[in-house]
């Protein structure tokens, strides 16, 4: 995960496309102009690049993606009301 910008601004949260795509490119070049303004979060999905492998018996689905984001919602907001 990389968070980028003042803590007081309006967060965005950046996801990739995929499967196989991570946040580092668009981070690597929007990230100076984005967090002027914006909180910027980025997180690579589940089973891409940075994050953990996704085995392969493992199910992974939309809803699964989803959750993810809901958890990293819920823990941002306990860490310092991002969201």
């Amino acid at each position: 995960m990389e968070i980028h910008g003042h803590a007081d601004a309006p967060p965005l949260l950046y996801l990739h496309g995929g499967p196989g795509e991570s946040c580092y490119e668009f981070m690597l070049h929007q990230t100076h102009r984005l967090s002027k303004k914006l909180r910027l979060i980025a997180i690579d999905q589940r089973g891409v690049w940075r994050s953990d492998a996704v085995e392969e018996d493992e199910p992974l689905s939309l809803q699964d993606l989803v959750e993810d984001c809901e958890a990293l919602r819920k823990q941002l907001a306990f860490l310092g009301g991002l969201f």
